[in-house]
């Protein structure tokens, strides 16, 4: 796969945000806009605080919002408002052709785990798995700073705290996202994409039962065994019901079978940190009885 990694931002540049999953609060959408325009030349439609039940508008308005900000030829960035769900409903109707000629970046995390690795089967695409702009205000500072260093070029680190899971070391592109969107993805997707990867997991709102569900169909679709090492993110609200089962056991039980280094604590994405990470970079893996480490290769 030949990689392709868009070009670095500069002060100033254009930066379209729209919405294409869940509807977007306009309070906390303005407060994130006001934090993104100290920086880039922001752009996006009078549609983005649409709504219709669950969704930031139709399907017809969500695509075509998309769709701009992908084909807008000044754009440097394109950066979601928030997740929730509905980028799958539109998906396969999105055209990536602009972007094949005209990269350029895209930020989101959550719902958008599933554009994030389109752009990474389809077009071989670098984007970045972060902070969203509805959310800048519920996230630590540091986590938006450093969405704002990796656009403008500069080179990714791991934070501090990684804790180790199971021994071993890996190298391959840093992939992944939201573990409920995988799961729902297996048989949409080649599982090839996970061939040498390092996969990266988090989750919000499921029990222990629900997590163990969406690791059994990576696991059957073949997704699993082609991995080269799991890094684990948090996992929010996700508590244990009657039975006392936790994520951390059900985690365990699947992924120390596979025999790959499995790192944990890498904090993002649905609590009050969203660490970013370049989607799709090639990363190193160590992982040992006393720590784990990972940075860019």
């Amino acid at each position: 796969m030949t990689i392709v990694r868009p070009a670095p931002l500069q002060r100033g540049d254009w930066a379209c945000v729209t919405a294409p999953a869940g509807p977007v609060p306009p309070d906390l959408l303005r407060s994130g806009l006001d934090r993104l325009a100290s920086r880039y030349a922001v752009h996006h439609d009078d549609r983005l605080t649409d709504r219709n039940g669950y969704l930031a508008g139709s399907d017809f308005v969500r695509l075509s919002g998309l769709q701009d900000a992908l084909d807008q030829t000044n754009a440097a960035v394109v950066i979601a408002a928030r997740g929730g769900y509905g980028t799958t409903r539109i998906l396969d109707s999105l055209d990536l052709t602009g972007l094949s000629t005209r990269p350029k970046w895209i930020v989101g995390s959550s719902d958008l785990t599933t554009l994030l690795l389109r752009l990474w089967t389809d077009l071989g695409m670098l984007s970045i798995h972060g902070p969203m702009v509805a959310r800048f205000d519920a996230t630590e500072d540091e986590d938006v700073d450093d969405l704002f260093r990796l656009l403008e070029g500069g080179a990714w680190s791991a934070p501090d705290g990684l804790e180790p899971v199971c021994h071993g070391t890996a190298n391959g592109p840093l992939i992944g996202g939201n573990l409920t969107i995988l799961a729902h993805l297996c048989g949409a997707v080649d599982p090839g994409y996970a061939d040498g990867a390092i996969l990266f997991i988090e989750d919000v709102g499921e029990k222990p039962y629900r997590i163990d569900r969406c690791l059994v169909q990576l696991k059957r679709s073949g997704i699993l065994p082609r991995l080269a090492g799991v890094l684990l993110g948090e996992f929010t609200d996700c508590e244990s019901g009657e039975d006392g089962v936790t994520v951390t056991d059900v985690l365990k039980e699947h992924l120390t079978p596979l025999r790959i280094p499995v790192a944990g604590s890498y904090p993002a994405a649905h609590g009050g940190r969203n660490a970013p990470f370049i989607h799709g970079g090639t990363v190193a893996m160590e992982v040992t009885s006393t720590g784990a480490r990972l940075k860019a290769d």
